[in-house]
């Protein structure tokens, strides 16, 4: 029989139990009886204005494909997107955006792009700030010359790239299939001339790209601080520094398809992160819970955002 990817999901599953049932319940829960939230009050315009960017960075995206909705209409349709991803088993969160806007493109194909390279942006900073903040953060890595590594695999791999596939397109057509959830890719392949065409018109777009970049480094950096105020929440004392560092690592670990929503991968790598400097495994479980529960709050939010557009006609947002 053939192995399905999706049973994949459970490794992450078991680690979360695993990691539950070896910690001290009555330590968690003295964090939170101590906890001061008020520095969650702090953090909350954060949260905010951390969808705002994104949803302008996609907003930019679609109008560079001929396409045009309000900020706050995309705003909402962002926040709608975690109401989905947070409802259902599976992350549709991207497609349920899709879905929204494809009536003003040609294709499913063209109307995915922006999605996707959206979403492309929220992996790729990380990758950037994992370079940036290497030196300050050796202390983590038992190897030294991990920095090294780093920085001569992604080298080598972009010039074996260019090299086999002799252009950017071909590599997104190539990259796409691993990229791209295998559910939506044959309606995106029905039509990938669409899709490549509007990448491509992207990828020349230099002011775009520029503009885009700082947006996706403005809604990090607003994630990293809601993260500190959590931090500060539980009085659990890291530095800002580090906090960003290990929302970039916790991030990429939760790229690996061996869990939903990353839920036991980033707990198993909060764990380690934490024990380098000394901090409990329980702050660790609470901090990184902590971080998912983010994606709830915000699913609440597309919750009243759904609610409103089941009282419409039309089914759209109007603001």
């Amino acid at each position: 029989m053939k192995f399905k990817m999706k049973y994949l999901n459970i490794i992450g599953i078991v680690l979360l139990v695993i990691i539950i049932r070896k910690i001290d319940i009555s330590e968690t829960l003295g964090y939170l009886k101590n906890a001061d939230f008020s520095y969650l009050i702090f953090g909350y315009p954060f949260l905010i204005f951390l969808i705002f960017t994104k949803s302008v960075r996609w907003n930019l995206l679609m109008r560079n494909q001929g396409v045009r909705y309000s900020n706050l209409e995309t705003f909402a349709v962002y926040l709608w997107g975690f109401y989905f991803g947070a409802v259902t088993p599976s992350r549709i969160g991207e497609a349920a955006k899709v879905i929204y806007i494809q009536e003003k493109f040609k294709s499913f194909g063209e109307a995915f792009v922006s999605v996707f390279i959206d979403r492309l942006y929220d992996v790729a900073i990380r990758f950037i700030l994992l370079f940036a903040l290497y030196p300050f953060c050796t202390v983590f890595f038992e190897i030294k010359a991990f920095a090294v590594i780093l920085v001569i695999v992604p080298a080598v791999a972009g010039i074996i790239l260019l090299v086999k596939f002799k252009s950017v397109r071909n590599i997104f057509i190539t990259a796409s299939k691993y990229l791209i959830p295998k559910k939506f890719y044959d309606p995106i392949k029905s039509n990938f001339a669409d899709f490549m065409d509007n990448i491509m018109l992207f990828v020349k777009n230099r002011k775009l790209l520029f503009i885009t970049s700082t947006l996706s480094i403005v809604s990090f950096l607003c994630y990293s601080m809601i993260s500190f105020m959590i931090l500060k929440s539980y009085n659990i004392n890291i530095s800002y520094l580090h906090n960003l560092f290990f929302l970039v690592i916790a991030g990429l670990a939760t790229i690996l398809p061996i869990s939903i929503s990353g839920l036991g991968v980033r707990e198993a790598f909060m764990i380690y992160l934490f024990s380098v400097i000394g901090e409990s495994t329980e702050a660790a479980v609470l901090f990184s819970l902590s971080i998912y529960s983010i994606s709830i709050i915000l699913g609440l939010h597309g919750a009243v955002i759904n609610i409103y557009m089941m009282t419409k006609k039309d089914k759209k947002i109007h603001v």
